[in-house]
Parts: C-alpha cells; sequence; structure tokens
C-alpha cells in the first residue's frame, strides 16, 4: 500500500524469494483509491525451463471472456510422430521419465493464470502457443479475445521475464496465436482466427510463416 503517491503511472516490480520477479503498472490519482491488478511470479527455474503465463481480467465488465484456455504444440519425440499439444484437457505431455510440458495451473472463471512449462528434456523443433477464447468458443464474429485489452501472455527463462504478448485489436475469431519457439528464439505471430474446437490445433496443416524455421 501507498499513501499520498504524486499523482501519475507507475512501474511496479515485486520479489520473492524462490521466485522470478514479476513487472506491473499502476496509477496514482488525486483522491481516489486505486488497486492494482493481481502479480503471478513463478518460481525460479533455472536450465532453460520455459513459463509461459496467461493472464485476463474478472469477465464483469463487457467484452472480457471469462475463459480463455493456454496451449502448446510441439513435436513428439522419436519413435513418436506428429505433435503433441498440451492444455486444460491434455495436461501433460510425459515421455517416460521426463514431463516435457505439462499445464501446471488452469483456471476457467475469469482472470487466470494459466501456466504452462516446457521443459529443458524438450525436443528440438517449433513450439506454438495458442490462447482460445472458451466464453465465445462458437461465434465466429467474435472479438471479445481480440478487443480485450485484459489478457496477456509473459514468457519467463531462467529468472527473467523474456516476452510480454497482447492480442491484436480489431480481429474477430476465438483462437489467438500468439508466438512460435524455435528453443532459442520466441517469434511473435499475433493473428486472431476461428476455430470452434480448439483441441486439434496440433493437428491443423499450418504454412510455415515466412522467414519462420522449418522444422
Amino acid at each position: 500500500t501507498f499513501n499520498n503517491a504524486d499523482a501519475g503511472a507507475y512501474t511496479l516490480q515485486f520479489k520473492g524469494t524462490g521466485y522470478s520477479d514479476g513487472i506491473s503498472v499502476a496509477s496514482s490519482v488525486g483522491g481516489q483509491t486505486k488497486t492494482a491488478k493481481d502479480v503471478f511470479l513463478p518460481p525460479v527455474a533455472f536450465g532453460g525451463v520455459l513459463f509461459i503465463v496467461l493472464t485476463w481480467a474478472d469477465c464483469g465488465p463487457a467484452n472480457v471472456p471469462c475463459d480463455l484456455d493456454a496451449h502448446l504444440t510441439g513435436p513428439r519425440i522419436a519413435p513418436d510422430t506428429g505433435r503433441f499439444q498440451v492444455y486444460n484437457g491434455n495436461m501433460s505431455y510425459v515421455v517416460a521419465p521426463d514431463t516435457i510440458a505439462a499445464l501446471d495451473v488452469n483456471d476457467s472463471n475469469g482472470r487466470g493464470p494459466e501456466v504452462i512449462g516446457l521443459r529443458p528434456s524438450a525436443p528440438v523443433g517449433v513450439y506454438r502457443f495458442y490462447v482460445h477464447n472458451v466464453s465465445n468458443a462458437g461465434s465466429a464474429a467474435s472479438r471479445a479475445l481480440a478487443d480485450s485489452a485484459s489478457a496477456r501472455v509473459d514468457v519467463y527463462q531462467d529468472n527473467r521475464l523474456i516476452g510480454t504478448f497482447f492480442p491484436p485489436a480489431g480481429q474477430a475469431g476465438t483462437v489467438w496465436k500468439v508466438f512460435d519457439y524455435d528453443g532459442a528464439i520466441l517469434m511473435p505471430v499475433g493473428q486472431i482466427v476461428f476455430q470452434a474446437d480448439a483441441s486439434v490445433l496440433a493437428l491443423r496443416a499450418e504454412k510455415p510463416r515466412p522467414g519462420a524455421p522449418r522444422r
């Protein structure tokens, strides 16, 4: 709590023993009490572990979806072929004895977070991260995901924030293609498309984006 702060915008940094640092913004307005959004701090994990954190907002305001789902697809480990998909309908991809990727935190009634972890034992290849608007899953014309100023994806690695993404405004659809990851670089996609059943994202035939690596 801060009292009698000068009016203006503030950047807040949160620290906790055993957790990665978190960054948030807040404002101070004369004569008003302002409350900052919740901040999620993923646990410290070195050695290349990737934590992908999806947050949004209470769905009381108009055009804010109540339920957003995080989805990660990636290459399966040989001799398996094709791609795995981790989301709330399939919460982990395990190749004994290793957990390659897992939905570590799940939320379905507003705000989040949803957290997917990708472990260093993940095979070489391109990983794709999506956000599905479950609340409006059957509406191809919905812009609730695109126009929600509260939806946000933060990516952490080795105790630092390496990327933050917001949905592109004005696009109709239910699946936000957030980024590709090749094991070293986050490559923003920033596209929203319609897909009623997001459980098939790993099966969709996708042409590589210009400049994206082929695997």
